[in-house]
């Protein structure tokens, strides 16, 4: 799993996520999935957030890929319930 908090700033680089198996945990508020956009890059998935200036780069992953998964790989919960998840 890699967790994130929803005030992350830069561009934060996973170079080995693996769809359908790794988990992606951005820590803030319940409708936190609302704010994010997904974007295919030549570099891979492009991940950022309406309310911060930071971005996640998933290097090598399709976008298509992901939302396929989003179900399972995404998972977007208040900081203090992470641990449920981890």
């Amino acid at each position: 799993t890699f967790a994130f908090n929803n005030t992350l700033t830069g561009t934060n680089y996973i170079t080995d996520f693996n769809v359908n198996e790794d988990k992606l945990a951005i820590l803030g508020d319940d409708n936190e999935a609302q704010h994010m956009q997904f974007t295919q890059t030549s570099m891979g998935t492009m991940i950022t957030f309406d309310n911060t200036s930071g971005s996640i780069l998933l290097a090598g992953v399709n976008a298509q890929d992901l939302m396929a998964h989003s179900s399972t790989d995404l998972i977007t919960t208040p900081t203090d319930l992470f641990h449920l998840y981890s």
